[in-house]
């Protein structure tokens, strides 16, 4: 382990001190000596006696000092090396107790070491690990990410830097993981080892995923809702082209029956027969895309195109109502990243409850209008305004929590999952009071940068 490799220092210091004690006393006791014993000392002969013994009190004095700076120098040295052995071990159990996985690695990648967290998390010992790289358990889509990251570490381009990948574990099944990666530089000051932290995500992007397939269930159960609402609208709209099929073609019969059949007027019936197969068709394929029950996919769509695909099939219901639905695009492409379908359902819901707060109203006010526009040139917004009674303020606290409705007969479900869809797509959904009469419901989606037309 990495812990392993914690030495004490190697330090000069205390051999220096003692030879340079050494050569001081020995300097002093040549310059002195004579001095001392004759200051100590009256007679000469005594002088003389111990003159030939100077020398070994020299080496008994200088014995005792260097058993005295030896000692204490070597409980000093035992004290430091208790501390650090107890450093150690208390990095070492720091280390391998952490709640969060910690892993070291070198330069190219290989596991130098892995604490007991790790070890759960990824379903290897720490014997398998070490020494592989982790390009072994990576999810294959995310290599290179991580490749890109460590070799910008290897250069010294990044110091710490923390991003989200998937591992996998040794039983196959996929771990999402936030890594917090701190670089370690050697004594020649380039890039040693790299320490990393894997914050586990996987139950929570479990739930997320859970809660996601929840909403898009619910929204699936809230179209059906809202159509079969509609039903009577959406029966007449797809009548009339059928009618119309069934009147062109009984007339392109007669003719031939008659052997009087002009063929450009059978032509020009037969082409209005096309026609209004079309027209049923594109009917139909609206109610199935609405319908149909799949994962939430995202693209590239251009909001003015949605608004007039839902106005399209609004406006059948609210001829029924008695409602004019008015439109005012932006004059220009308003591009977003959105799921089609799910951004069509909020705007019909919108239109659909503007229908119904509009239709109680007199004549004049009998209209709902809807228009899209640019906010701060980094949002798309839609609004749709009615001339119902207007909201009131009991009403406007609980307006986006799901089952509250004010209509006799609703789930009280569009408004939430309306507002719940718009969350998720990084917009907002809120309403605001007219001046006169109704409400305005908005709603934000971010555009993407550079993709819209003036």
């Amino acid at each position: 382990m990495l812990l392993d490799s914690i030495t004490s220092p190697v330090s000069h210091k205390p051999a220096f001190r003692i030879a340079a004690i050494y050569t001081i006393i020995g300097a002093l006791w040549v310059m002195l000596s004579d001095k001392v014993l004759s200051m100590m000392v009256a007679d000469l002969p005594t002088i003389v006696a111990l003159e030939s013994y100077k020398g070994w009190v020299f080496v008994l004095l200088t014995g005792i000092l260097i058993y005295y700076l030896v000692d204490t120098q070597a409980n000093i040295s035992a004290k430091f090396q208790q501390q650090l052995r107890e450093r150690d071990d208390e990095l070492r159990l720091t280390f391998q107790n952490a709640p969060t996985a910690i892993i070291t690695f070198d330069m190219q990648g290989r596991f130098l070491s892995v604490n007991e967290s790790a070890c759960e998390l990824f379903g290897y010992t720490e014997q398998e690990l070490r020494g592989v790289s982790y390009k072994e358990i990576t999810h294959e889509e995310d290599a290179a990410q991580s490749d890109q990251l460590l070799q910008q570490c290897a250069r010294g381009d990044l110091k710490t830097y923390t991003y989200e990948t998937r591992y996998v574990h040794k039983d196959l099944h996929v771990i999402h993981g936030r890594v917090h990666n701190a670089t370690v530089c050697g004594p020649d000051g380039r890039p040693s080892i790299l320490v990393a932290q894997v914050e586990d995500l996987t139950r929570r992007r479990k739930a997320e995923q859970e809660a996601r397939e929840h909403r898009e269930r619910l929204a699936h159960v809230d179209r059906v809702s809202l159509l079969g609402e509609m039903a009577a609208g959406i029966a007449h709209e797809i009548n009339q082209p059928l009618t119309a099929i069934s009147n062109y073609a009984d007339a392109a019969r007669r003719r031939v029956l008659a052997d009087s059949a002009d063929p450009a007027k059978l032509l020009k019936s037969l082409e209005k027969v096309s026609e209004q197969a079309h027209r049923a068709g594109e009917v139909i394929r609206r109610l199935r895309a609405l319908v149909k029950k799949g994962t939430s996919q995202r693209d590239d769509a251009n909001v003015n195109d949605l608004l007039r695909d839902s106005v399209n099939l609004a406006a059948v219901d609210a001829r029924i109502h008695d409602v004019n639905i008015e439109v005012d695009f932006y004059p220009g492409t308003l591009k977003v990243f959105v799921d089609h379908i799910q951004i069509q359902q909020v705007i019909l819901n919108l239109l659909r409850n503007a229908v119904d707060a509009t239709e109680s109203g007199p004549g004049q006010d009998r209209t709902v209008r809807a228009t899209t526009a640019i906010v701060d040139n980094e949002l798309v917004e839609v609004s749709v305004e009615d001339r119902g009674v207007g909201v009131t303020d009991a009403e406007g606290e609980k307006l986006f929590s799901p089952f509250f409705t004010t209509k006799k007969a609703g789930m009280g479900m569009g408004l939430s999952i309306s507002h719940s869809i718009i969350n998720a797509h990084g917009g907002h959904l809120w309403f605001t009071r007219n001046t006169e009469r109704g409400t305005t419901f908005h709603f934000t989606l971010p555009i993407e940068p550079g993709e819209h037309d003036e």
